[in-house]
């Protein structure tokens, strides 16, 4: 049974959910037959003042927002007591119903779906509007697959809102950021450490410290970190990995600074991967035409205002706000954006004491996001003249700008820009730049040494990884066999490269016969074939340099070292490198200056006593 039958100038047509803070419903228009879903809170909280102040906060909230990937306020009312309010309907699942559906969502999808997040977040953002409560419930998936971002019932104005104190815990524990768990203030990057649990549990199929035990959860937010990622899914680039478990630390500050920053890592994360800049889904992705609407499941979230203190699908919810009382507030009226004729609903006063109807049209809606100013003044002609001809310059200004930006960057400068990160030992961060010097000037001089480096790259991440997944598996020796030899020998690349070289070709012999059908092993081919060919033409010219260098040592203790210390010298120098193979040659000379040395220490040749020059006799005495 419905429990209105009208609501609003909306005919109620059946309830979507229900939520600890009050019901959904889906309703249509009297007059123009828009869907909408209206949100009702419940009667009993809808009296109190403090619960009335959050709702037209609330309000005053959606009015800011006006973005493709937030779903859209269109109107807001009070019926016979009943706070309500209308918005636009998605005709999709919510996140959390696709990832019940599917347990792992595939990647590419994921971080698609991240950038529409991080659209939706940045656009709230730059309003000071902070959402506190990002989860996949509150995430609702549209017929063209576009992510939307409801239920800003809980969320915070920093710009002078005084109605959740420093410390307060709104939010659902298993997406919660820690400073929500503790005292520290709410931030943007709150938002930005919830967006990585959402990713997370996208691609992991739950958030990485789920659990129906809230002191244990709280625990976990504070001192865990999140299982790797790359644990489960090996498959993730390393780059996507990098960034949700950068989202995901403990301290805001260590966190990206913003939801633009975010936005544009996971673009580039699907340029590389697509080599295109155009997003689109995958063609072979799963549908979800049948998946239930908005609300649909018994269990689906559906809050309001504030979380529940009821767990929202066996998940712990905490509400420790502290609300100052207020006034009963304003009575709200109802609005409607979709044509000025809808407006002709019957007036308020033709209707109960308690029911109240208000539009709000797109020129409100600009008002309450605008930021604020003094009244304008009336400008005059020539003010406005100028401001005409200053609007001129500015535009020829940002379209000159706009053109030298799309100007691609020169060969030298990408090449100034890779061989500065190597010198500071930095490849990594200069893997775009090397992408894209390879892709635009592959007949460059220089293409085979910038190639070069991408090789590294490829096989440094492979390398790092194995690494890591050693670390939580207990050590090398639980990786698989081929995994274990590999690490093996790419450990002995600095320290012994010629043995290093000799277990890289070993590995090959073993590992690559034709019809082996191990995808890890197969992986690793390329990378040993890769790794061997520098270390053989390394072997000679590391061997000479370092024969060099200690010929320069001991050419120099000739004449730097007193006689009392150039013996104790040489028997070190044959102490330290004898076993050494390039050093075979500087060994023997050591032992030659070391037989030679006179009673001193000393070679004689060095400290011979000078002959005095022969004088003619004196013979005119």
């Amino acid at each position: 049974m419905i429990d209105f039958e009208h609501l609003g100038p909306y005919k109620v047509l059946d309830k979507l959910g229900q939520g600890g803070m009050g019901a959904v419903y889906r309703g249509e228009h009297a007059k123009s037959q828009e869907r909408v879903a209206i949100k009702v809170i419940a009667p009993q909280i809808a009296d109190q003042p403090r619960f009335r102040r959050r709702f037209a906060t609330e309000i005053e909230t959606l009015k800011k927002l006006n973005h493709p990937n937030i779903v859209r306020l269109i109107g807001y009312g009070e019926e016979e007591g009943h706070l309500f309010y209308s918005m636009e309907l998605v005709d999709g699942p919510s996140l959390q119903q696709q990832i019940r559906s599917l347990k792992r969502l595939p990647w590419r999808d994921v971080v698609r779906y991240g950038i529409d997040i991080c659209g939706a977040l940045k656009h709230a953002h730059d309003f000071g509007v902070i959402h506190r409560d990002l989860k996949p419930a509150n995430l609702l998936i549209a017929e063209d697959q576009s992510m939307k971002l409801t239920d800003f019932g809980i969320a915070k104005l920093w710009l002078g809102d005084d109605m959740t104190a420093v410390g307060a815990m709104l939010g659902t524990a298993d997406y919660m950021a820690p400073e929500q768990a503790g005292d520290g203030p709410i931030t943007p990057r709150t938002d930005l450490y919830a967006l990585g649990n959402v990713l997370y549990a996208c691609l992991a199929g739950r958030p990485p410290f789920a659990g129906k035990d809230l002191t244990r959860v709280i625990t976990s937010l504070h001192t865990d970190p999140p299982p790797p990622l790359d644990l489960i899914l090996p498959e993730l680039p390393m780059e996507l990995v990098s960034l949700i478990h950068q989202l995901l630390e403990k301290g805001p500050k260590d966190r990206p600074p913003t939801a633009l920053a975010v936005g544009n890592r996971l673009r580039a994360i699907l340029a590389d991967d697509l080599q295109i800049g155009s997003l689109t889904f995958d063609a072979d992705r799963p549908t979800i035409d049948n998946a239930p609407t908005l609300g649909a499941g018994a269990d689906e979230s559906l809050d309001l205002g504030a979380p529940s203190l009821i767990p929202t699908d066996q998940r712990p919810t905490l509400d420790a706000t502290n609300h100052p009382d207020g006034g009963t507030g304003s009575q709200f009226g109802f609005e409607d954006t979709i044509n000025s004729e809808v407006q002709e609903f019957p007036e308020a006063a033709t209707l109960a004491p308690l029911t109240h109807f208000r539009t709000v049209d797109q020129e409100e809606r600009n008002r309450a996001s605008a930021p604020l100013t003094s009244d304008a003044q009336e400008s005059t002609p020539r003010e406005s003249l100028l401001s005409i001809l200053l609007l001129i310059g500015l535009l020829l200004l940002l379209v000159t700008a706009a053109l030298w930006m799309m100007q691609p960057p020169s060969a030298e400068s990408l090449y100034n820009k890779i061989s500065e990160a190597e010198d500071f030992g930095d490849v990594d961060n200069a893997a775009g730049a090397i992408k894209q010097f390879l892709a635009q000037y592959p007949d460059d001089y220089r293409a085979e040494e910038v190639s070069a480096l991408a090789d590294q790259i490829d096989s440094d991440r492979v390398f790092r990884r194995l690494r890591v997944r050693a670390r939580f598996k207990g050590g090398i020796e639980q990786l698989e066999p081929a995994e274990q030899a590999f690490v093996e020998a790419m450990l002995l690349r600095e320290e012994n490269p010629a043995e290093a070289r000799e277990l890289l070709e070993d590995w090959l012999i073993v590992f690559s016969h034709a019809d082996h059908r191990d995808r890890s092993v197969a992986r690793l081919i390329p990378i040993v074939r890769q790794e061997i060919q520098p270390l053989k033409d390394s072997k000679g010219k590391q061997a000479n340099t370092q024969a060099q260098q200690l010929r320069a040592w001991i050419d120099g203790s000739l004449t730097r070292l007193d006689p009392d210390r150039h013996r104790e010298f040489l028997e070190s120098v044959i102490r330290l490198y004898a076993d050494k193979s390039w050093a075979e040659e500087e060994i023997r000379r050591t032992q030659d200056l070391l037989g030679a040395a006179g009673p001193d220490g000393v070679p004689a040749e060095r400290f011979a006593p000078v002959e005095p020059p022969a004088t003619e006799a004196v013979d005119a005495e």
